[in-house]
């Protein structure tokens, strides 16, 4: 098994995949497994236990029907024991997204094998476009000016700082 190298930062929750965001509405069937793929998306994705526990009890009580407090604390524990952090289970493992009926299969989840896989690449792409976006604008150091082209934005350097 590929071993998944967790973020410093916890990844955003708007570069979660369709199908696990269809998890976290909350659901009919499935609930255990839904529970034990969001801890462990959860985990690899870089968030903090306590965090984890917060945001698990929210969606339970999204379920139709909600899971006992016993089972729910139950595996909130095991997860917090455990010494490895696992990734929940590939889109195509038997059992679960398809059968559970969440799965959504937009383009890029076509393309990756897990949930984790596809929040780290929009994660990563998200922040390459900023950074491409970042390097794009010319600000004026002087008075915050901003320009698009840099022939202008030279031009009004020069005459600022005169």
């Amino acid at each position: 098994m590929k071993e998944f190298e967790t973020p410093d930062e916890a990844i955003d929750e708007k570069h979660f995949p369709p199908t696990i965001k269809n998890i976290l509405e909350g659901l009919e069937d499935g609930r255990k497994r839904g529970l034990f793929v969001l801890i462990n998306f959860y985990l690899t994705v870089g968030y903090e236990m306590d965090n984890i526990r917060s945001k698990i009890w929210d969606w339970n009580q999204r379920n139709e029907e909600p899971l006992r407090e016993a089972y729910v604390k139950s595996q909130l524990r095991w997860h917090q024991n455990r010494e490895e952090t696992v990734p929940p289970p590939n889109y195509d493992s038997n059992g679960y997204y398809k059968d559970m009926q969440v799965y959504e299969g937009d383009n890029l989840e076509e393309e990756v094998k897990n949930p984790v896989s596809y929040t780290f690449r929009m994660a990563k792409n998200r922040n390459t476009d900023e950074k491409e976006n970042e390097e794009d604008e010319l600000v004026c150091p002087y008075c915050g000016k901003e320009y698009d082209m840099e022939s202008y934005y030279k031009k009004h350097v020069q005459e600022c700082f005169e």
